[in-house]
C-alpha cells in the first residue's frame, strides 16, 4: 500500500531536520536524539512518526552507543541508549 502525501512530506522534512542539526552540533549522541524527538514530535496532530537509529562506534575497541528513535519516543518517553 502506498504511503500517503502528508505521510511522504512528513518523512522527508524527518530526513532533513536529522541532517541538518546533526551536521551543526557537536552534542552528544543522547543530546542529538533527544532535541530531534521534541522537533519531529512538534505540531503533530496526525501522531505520524518516523524510526530512527543512530550508532557512534569505537573501531579501535569495538564499543558502540546506540540509541533508536520511534513510535514510543514520540509520545512522550526518552530515547533508549545502550553501551556495550
Amino acid at each position: 500500500m502506498p504511503a500517503s502525501a502528508p505521510l511522504m512530506v512528513f518523512m522527508a522534512v524527518s530526513k532533513a531536520l536529522s541532517k541538518s542539526y546533526t551536521l551543526r552540533t557537536t552534542a552528544g549522541l543522547d543530546v542529538l536524539m533527544t532535541v530531534l524527538n521534541a522537533e519531529i514530535s512538534r505540531e503533530n496532530p496526525e501522531q505520524l512518526f518516523v524510526t530512527a537509529i543512530a550508532l557512534v562506534i569505537d573501531l579501535r575497541t569495538g564499543e558502540y552507543l546506540g540509541s533508536r528513535l520511534g513510535r514510543r519516543q514520540s509520545v512522550g518517553m526518552a530515547a533508549s541508549f545502550a553501551r556495550i
